[in-house]
């Protein structure tokens, strides 16, 4: 009996065994709580005079009394390929390897902590998205997720140094890949015609593939179209249908982060907001998980809009794993029928006050000049008594002064 050649893949193995003629293909491959390993397995032969399918399901890695009733299957369909004995030898082997190298995960490395230097985190999009980290968007249906995901997908594939976003984009020419479970294909070609036309933009492709199933079942067929397209970068609209099943369970979110961990690649992930439209400070829409293991989140937030022919929208970094939260960054769209303009603006708070904590708005208010508590309260909409412990707890912490005219921001935070 020959050893198999085995190739290895994304989350899925090609096991060949060249004097047997025979071919398995092993894919979706999961290691279960109670130690199942199951997959989805293809047996095909190499032998001129059979057809080359011979056997596709899903299988238990783990049990032994699968093994045997597919090996008679196998047998029973090519009795002549090789006997029932070489068949549950291919099988014992087959599964046997499967579920060791599921089992044995990534070895340990040994990291060397020396006098060089230490290179903090690297940015394809700064201040947005880290090199192999996943950032969330999210925000409430119509703030413009979609059309802003694939400018910042432009503004690193051109790279377009000189945007007029105020991001800082890469030295070199980085792929994204659009994992789309909302839209369609003619959609988001729309999209980026309307932002070529309306920013006068070079000539540019969009890397975009259709999805259905949940990312973690799709995970092989995802990682060949990255390889193929040679993306540095996906990106996941969105990650309610990417992740399947309850979001408010923490089961789904796990699973999606542990498939997106495979992947190693670095993901700006769109998202909903959580149900309460009353709250002032909003959530992803689901567990707790999905804000814990994003290195990133950010929450676009749509401003009342005052024509048809504009908007403002405007992203507040609510967690930053790497790094102090960045300032919010504006937005300006300006649609002429054909195209959309998009430039960076500066936060009028105001628009956004609903979305912004008491101590943000408060310091917002601040920058126009020193203020007694009333008055602040009055400009920002905020109840007094909020305001007044706000401002004790800002006063502690360093972030204002006491003055003549009330509280007030420090020189150097006034000047920005």
């Amino acid at each position: 009996m020959s050893l198999p050649d085995i190739k290895e893949a994304l989350n899925e193995y090609e096991f060949k065994w060249k004097a047997e003629q025979v071919t398995i293909q092993a894919t979706l491959l999961k290691e279960h709580s109670d130690g199942r390993v199951t997959g989805d397995i293809t047996i095909t032969t190499q032998a001129k005079e059979y057809h080359p399918h011979i056997h596709q399901s899903q299988f238990n890695f783990s049990a032994g009394r699968t093994r045997e009733t597919l090996a008679k299957t196998l047998h029973s369909r090519v009795p002549d390929l090789i006997s029932l004995k070489q068949w549950e030898d291919i099988i014992e082997q087959l599964c046997v390897k499967i579920v060791a190298m599921i089992r044995e995960g990534e070895p340990a490395l040994e990291l060397a902590i020396d006098d060089t230097k230490n290179i903090p985190p690297e940015y394809l999009l700064e201040p947005i998205l880290l090199k192999g980290l996943p950032t969330i968007i999210y925000g409430e249906k119509g703030a413009n997720k979609s059309t802003l995901s694939i400018l910042f997908s432009i503004c690193m594939l051109l790279p377009w140094k000189d945007n007029p976003l105020g991001l800082v984009c890469p030295t070199r020419s980085i792929k994204s890949l659009i994992l789309d479970w909302e839209q369609d294909k003619e959609i988001v070609q729309y999209q980026a015609k309307c932002l070529k036309d309306g920013m006068n933009l070079p000539y540019f492709d969009v890397y975009y593939r259709h999805c259905a199933r949940p990312l973690a079942n799709d995970l092989p067929q995802i990682a060949r179209n990255i390889s193929k397209v040679g993306a540095e970068v996906i990106i996941i609209d969105s990650l309610g249908a990417a992740c399947g099943g309850e979001l408010n369970k923490p089961g789904p979110a796990l699973d999606f982060f542990a498939a997106l961990r495979e992947l190693r690649i670095a993901s700006i992930i769109l998202a909903q907001t959580s149900k309460d439209t009353e709250s002032k400070k909003k959530t992803v829409f689901g567990s707790t998980y999905f804000t814990y293991y994003a290195r990133s989140v950010f929450e676009l937030v749509k401003a009342d809009e005052i024509d048809k022919t504009s908007s403002d929208i405007a992203l507040f970094n609510r967690e930053a794993n790497y790094s102090a939260r960045h300032d919010p960054i504006g937005f300006h769209l300006t649609y002429n029928g054909t195209g959309i303009m998009v430039q960076r603006q500066d936060v009028n708070i105001g628009q956004f006050i609903k979305r912004h904590s008491t101590q943000q708005a408060i310091y917002e208010v601040l920058k126009r000049g020193a203020m007694k508590p009333k008055e602040i309260a009055k400009e920002t909409g905020e109840n007094e008594n909020a305001v007044r412990v706000a401002l004790s707890r800002m006063k502690a912490a360093g972030k204002i002064v006491m003055t003549d005219q009330g509280y007030g921001l420090l020189s150097k935070d006034i000047m920005q």
